[in-house]
């Protein structure tokens, strides 16, 4: 049945005027585009690389390599000023939220970098929520205060992660 619906999507999509080799579409996307029987770009799941900045240079993470390769060692910033990756707004982020909740997306999964690193995180999450959307936050637990402890509450996260890589002399 699988390969029928794929011949169908990929007929349609080349009928639409898509580019042969962008009408191709892999088995294992074909049940993350049948959402009640409409076609959907929606993953089911979102892992969402929230900023690359980070308060830890744990020597495991490809930020830490990054840092080390292209920035001399120094702290990300997230400025073109800098010379550096820019990241997403507050605006952009609760826009592209908006368009997987609609999209039937169940879950978002926020990492990094250090999410916690962002003035804006609960905020940011705050908006997932309300968009009906499932939130899991991997962090390295070192920025949660008591208060941004109660909004993760108050919000209704539903899961986190702390990163405990090894010990302190490899972790951080």
């Amino acid at each position: 049945m699988l390969k029928t619906v794929r011949r169908t999507l990929v007929r349609l999509a080349k009928k639409a005027g898509v580019p042969s080799h962008a009408a191709e579409i892999p088995a294992y996307y074909l049940p993350y585009t049948l959402l009640d029987g409409l076609a959907s770009l929606a993953p089911l799941q979102c892992d969402f690389e929230i900023t690359y900045r980070c308060n830890m240079f744990c020597r495991m993470c490809p930020q830490v390599a990054y840092r080390a390769n292209t920035l001399g060692g120094r702290q990300i910033t997230c400025s073109p000023a800098d010379g550096d990756r820019d990241e997403l707004t507050t605006a952009q982020i609760t826009r592209a939220l908006d368009r997987l909740a609609a999209g039937g997306t169940s879950l978002v999964l926020f990492s990094g970098g250090e999410p916690f690193i962002r003035g804006d995180m609960l905020d940011i999450l705050a908006h997932a929520k309300r968009a009906g959307l499932g939130l899991h936050v991997i962090t390295n637990g070192s920025l949660i205060t008591p208060a941004i402890a109660r909004g993760l509450v108050e919000i209704g996260v539903d899961g986190m992660t702390f990163s405990l890589d090894g010990p302190q002399a490899v972790h951080d």
